[in-house]
């Protein structure tokens, strides 16, 4: 056989053996999520909904005609369809409106990571935590699947999952603890910063709040520091 040949047939084995390699090295060393997430409805029964203007109002409903929502979510009260529920709303004044499950049932998920946070927005999903190798999201199952379809691996939560961190908020004054309140931080103790009488500086707040709140408190301009987690069952 020509030297030439001899070459040739020597790098194309060399190519493939390389190929196979980088195949395996990624097989093994890609990180497993844990078990595929189920994204069909949680139930086959048809979806609809009405508008209602607060919680008391969705909560006179439920005591007039005896049924449980589904979900509310601000002003949309949803439902699944039942015989003679949507009659029943009809003589309330209420007009149902058919819903796709896609859209209304979701799922708090694992998405492995691929490029930046900001990709996340073009899905119309909510960032709970960052992990070092994947996102906790939430989003309707619509949604979720659109991920899938782009490429991005789902998986379900692992124990004890999406975890809170333990933070200390810096707040300027105590009227701001409201603001805090309000984006669903949970507040384990409000003090004050310096000692008594001497450099009233501002409030420390302590809780727990996810990723996603933490971006939400700096962006509302309150300086963050995430602490070291109690242990189990304790608290600050």
């Amino acid at each position: 056989m020509p030297n030439a040949m001899k070459w040739n047939s020597a790098a194309v084995l060399l190519t493939s053996l390389l190929a196979l390699a980088g195949c395996v090295h990624q097989g093994r060393h890609r990180p497993s999520l844990g078990p595929a997430v189920n994204l069909e409805p949680n139930d086959p029964r048809p979806v609809f909904s009405i508008a209602v203007s607060d919680d008391a109002e969705a909560a006179l409903i439920r005591q007039r005609l005896g049924f449980e929502p589904l979900r509310i979510d601000g002003q949309t009260l949803y439902f699944h369809d039942t015989p003679g529920i949507r009659e029943k709303l009809a003589e309330h004044g209420y007009t149902p409106a058919r819903q796709s499950p896609y859209s209304v049932y979701q799922r708090i998920v694992r998405v492995e990571k691929r490029g930046a946070d900001q990709e996340l927005a073009h899905f119309d999903v909510t960032l709970i935590n960052r992990e070092s190798a994947y996102w906790v999201v939430r989003g309707s199952i619509g949604a979720l699947r659109a991920l899938s379809a782009a490429g991005y691996r789902l998986s379900q939560l692992g124990p004890d999952e999406p975890r809170p961190r333990q933070v200390r908020i810096y707040a300027p004054s105590l009227a701001d603890v409201q603001r805090i309140n309000a984006l669903f931080v949970d507040i384990y103790s409000v003090t004050r910063e310096g000692r008594e009488g001497k450099d009233q500086r501002g409030i420390i707040v302590t809780g727990g709040a996810f990723d996603g709140q933490i971006d939400d408190l700096v962006k509302e301009g309150f300086r963050v520091e995430t602490v070291n987690a109690p242990k189990k069952g304790d608290r600050p």
